[in-house]
């Protein structure tokens, strides 16, 4: 959108993207014995490798793909957290039952439904990976809010997501490459150091980059400059 507009001969105006913004005080990292707190209460098995997925469940969030990466994984147990309303396809939930069903032992799919944000970013606090395999995005919330409740990300490699992580905090993942995710989650779920380490350049990503402050300030930044060239005239 933003390359359109700059090439539209038409615009006289200067084109500036600021991007979303994502509560740090709501979505944050847990603090002690809140993540156990938060397994409980979603019903998350306690030794299981929690991997959230918060979006509607339709074909263009794609979360079937992270079923069935889960089912090939050689990590066990593994827990799918998928917290979002059912989509309008009916085929498509047909599917998404089937994958459930069809998934091996040790590996389990909770479906949450529709959550409140305070209670999403309570969930965020018992996952172990933030993941988002859609097929197109703008700028995905949903990626803000594990990032900044200190999550470790993986997302499909799109336009939208792949903005999102290029300062770091996550991986991306080729789109309808399962095997390459189920790789990609497995690494991830042997290698807690690597967690931590992507968890820590996704809260500060957040932080500076994406805060409601910061993207207030930017708002500020461009009503000021407006108002500063009115006055000029």
């Amino acid at each position: 959108l933003e390359d359109d507009l700059r090439a539209n001969p038409r615009l006289r105006s200067r084109v500036l993207r600021i991007p979303n913004g994502v509560d740090g005080e709501l979505f944050r990292p847990p603090a002690a014995g809140e993540r156990e707190a938060s397994r409980r209460r979603f019903s998350l098995p306690d030794d299981a490798f929690v991997v959230l997925c918060c979006s509607m469940l339709y074909p263009r969030k794609n979360v079937i793909a992270l079923v069935r990466a889960a089912s090939v994984m050689k990590t066990r147990p593994v827990c799918i957290a998928l917290a979002g309303p059912p989509g309008p396809d009916a085929d498509y939930l047909r599917d998404l039952d089937a994958a459930i069903a069809e998934a091996p032992q040790g590996v389990s799919v909770r479906l949450l439904g529709s959550l409140a944000p305070e209670a999403v970013a309570e969930l965020s606090r018992g996952a172990d990976l933030c993941a988002l395999m859609s097929r197109f995005e703008g700028l995905p919330n949903a990626l803000l809010e594990g990032m900044a409740s200190g999550l470790p990300c993986v997302a499909s490699d799109i336009p939208g997501s792949a903005d999102v992580l290029s300062g770091g905090g996550g991986i991306l993942v080729p789109l309808d490459d399962d095997a390459r995710l189920a790789a990609d989650l497995d690494r991830l779920a042997a290698d807690p150091a690597e967690r931590r380490r992507l968890a820590a350049a996704a809260r500060q990503l957040a932080v500076d980059r994406y805060s409601f402050s910061s993207i207030a300030d930017r708002y500020r930044s461009v009503y000021e400059d407006m108002l500063g060239t009115e006055k000029s005239r």
